[in-house]
């Protein structure tokens, strides 16, 4: 909760994961044209993007409710543009200074009191 709603050109990497027939997803991250942690790209907001079906789906080891991750691999290749890009990935190894400011990005609401702002 909080945070500044941004333009999707400022983060193309980020994607939601949901199926056609619900409202809301969860995030995740653009890595490859296919793998992919989500299958709705391209949009700032709930509706619109690109939709592509799932083709495999390989859980994290330690997958649960609380360690949700998973790498999805996508039936074809992203269409990439302005809106949907792969995430830069840190090079191995890279230290991160103490008291460095890091950006957090997802989906969610900007404002507590208005449950309209996702």
């Amino acid at each position: 909760m909080g945070g500044d709603p941004i333009r999707i050109e400022e983060a193309p990497f980020m994607a939601i994961f949901k199926r056609r027939d619900q409202e809301y997803g969860c995030g995740g991250t653009i890595v490859h044209k296919r793998s992919n942690m989500v299958i709705v790209v391209g949009t700032d907001r709930v509706q619109g993007g690109q939709y592509y079906d799932i083709m495999a789906s390989y859980p994290h080891p330690k997958f649960q409710r609380d360690y949700d991750v998973v790498v999805l691999k996508l039936a074809k290749d992203l269409l990439f543009s302005s809106k949907v890009q792969p995430i830069q990935m840190a090079e191995r190894g890279m230290d991160i200074n103490d008291g460095a400011v890091l950006r957090v990005m997802g989906f969610g609401m900007t404002d507590p009191n208005d449950v309209r702002s996702f």
